[in-house]
Order: structure tokens, then sequence, then C-alpha cells
């Protein structure tokens, strides 16, 4: 009778310390503080649905694909500011890095083109000429001698006919 005693004292003495370590185990856990457990939320990630990667992937694939084939949908978006007002002038404030250039039409459909940006920019001032079917410029207007506003301005007159020209005396 006694070994049957100790065997049941030694199987209650395990059985209370395996509720004791979980109990413990418990108590570890919840002594978490709240920012402990915030860290530990945040650092889990939650994994995308199948439906939010194959987004992800399809919107990067055509993002790519444009900036291959067509980088000026995205890229000329930049290019230059574009406005009209109410009395039918046309401007286009077209950006040329550092420098400066504006293209104006008049109601009547005369053109005017106000510097020429920086030695580099032609390409931006002909993108817009070009997409405004400009062959012509009725006036052009060098503001001052820097190379931000007449860099490109020898380009613009050997690509466009100019009516006339406007400089500032050296």
């Amino acid at each position: 009778m006694q070994k049957k005693k100790t065997a049941h004292n030694k199987a209650n003495e395990t059985k209370n310390a395996n509720v004791t370590a979980r109990a413990t185990e418990k108590v570890i856990v919840d002594k978490k503080t709240p920012e402990e457990k915030k860290e530990e939320t945040e650092r889990e990630e939650v994994p995308k649905s199948g439906k939010a990667k194959l987004i992800s992937i399809l919107s990067a694939v055509v993002l790519a694909l444009i900036l291959i084939f067509k980088p000026e949908l995205l890229l000329g978006a930049i290019n230059s500011v574009a406005t009209e007002s109410a009395d039918g002038v046309y401007a286009a404030f077209i950006d040329v890095g550092q420098g400066d250039s504006i293209f104006l039409r008049s109601p009547s459909g005369k053109t005017m083109l106000v510097d020429a940006g920086t030695p580099d920019s032609f390409e931006s001032i002909q993108n817009v000429l070009s997409e405004e079917g400009v062959t012509k410029l009725d006036v052009v207007v060098m503001t001052h001698p820097h190379s931000d506003h007449m860099g490109s301005m020898k380009r613009v007159i050997d690509n466009y006919d100019i009516g006339t020209f406007y400089m500032p005396d050296a």
C-alpha cells in the first residue's frame, strides 16, 4: 500500500508540476507589457491573399512595360504643365530642370516661346511643340543670356521657323 501511495503521490506531483508549469508559462505570457505586445504584433507580417499578390504583380508588369515601350505616357505627364485661360490663351510651362521655357498660343493661333531652358532641354521643348503641332514660332523671346534660359536656344532656332526674335542688348 505504501508503494501505491507513493506511485499515486508521484502521479499527483507530476500532474501538479505540469499544471504549475503551464500556469507559469501563462503568467509569463500575460506579463508582457502593452508596448511589448504592440511590437510583437507589428513584427507579424500579414500575408497577402492570392488576389492581392496577383494585382501587385500585374501592376508592376504594366508599369514596367509602359516605362520600356511608352515612357512618354509617364514622363510626358511631368514634362510640362499646360493651361488655357477663359479668353483662349494657351500656356505650357515646360519642365526644363532648373531653367525656364514657356510656350504660349493666342486665341488667333499666334505662337510664342519664352526662353529655352538648359542645353539638354531641347527634347522637352520639342515634345511640347510637337504635341501642339507647332512648326513655326511667331515670336521667340530670350529674357537673358544665362544657360538655364538660353541653353537650347540655338537648337530651337535651327529646328523651327522663327518670325520675330527678341533678346536683351549684350
